[in-house]
């Protein structure tokens, strides 16, 4: 025979209200033990390689120091782009002077309509002499 709750014991606000905490708590247990159990584990762990070869190893240039003529030719090449692509003076010469991320996809016929990845800007002689190195490896000078 099944047991029934006496409805005196029912019959209490007090109770009822206690009855239905302890439910909540129970449900929302119950819940959270669901899905930490339903949660896969944690990923597999890759095999270990190990070889006999020797590590690559990175070698890094080592700076070189710009002469005089290589500045004089760097800042004869920015002065030239200075006034012919920021200036906006000779745009298909400013195309042959910068370098090919420079360019950056822009197609010649879009960099001779003027759409450039560089701002526009009154140019004065002289303003492309004024430049200073960030570094320089190999043949190529950061500025």
């Amino acid at each position: 025979m099944a047991t029934q709750v006496s409805p005196r014991f029912l019959s209490s606000p007090r109770r009822r209200r206690r009855l239905a905490r302890a439910g909540l708590v129970l449900t929302a247990l119950g819940a959270t033990l669901a899905v930490f159990l339903l949660l896969p584990g944690p990923p597999p762990v890759p095999p270990e390689r190990f070889s006999n070869q020797p590590a690559d190893l990175y070698v890094a240039a080592r700076p070189v120091k710009v002469d005089r003529a290589a500045r004089s030719a760097i800042g004869a090449t920015m002065e030239q782009f200075v006034q012919d692509g920021l200036g906006r003076r000779d745009l298909a010469n400013a195309y042959r002077l910068v370098t090919p991320q420079l360019r950056a996809g822009i197609s010649r016929e879009d960099w001779r309509r003027g759409e450039l990845p560089v701002m526009p800007y009154r140019a004065r002689v002289g303003d492309g002499r004024r430049w200073t190195k960030d570094y320089a490896f190999g043949g190529v000078v950061g500025i």
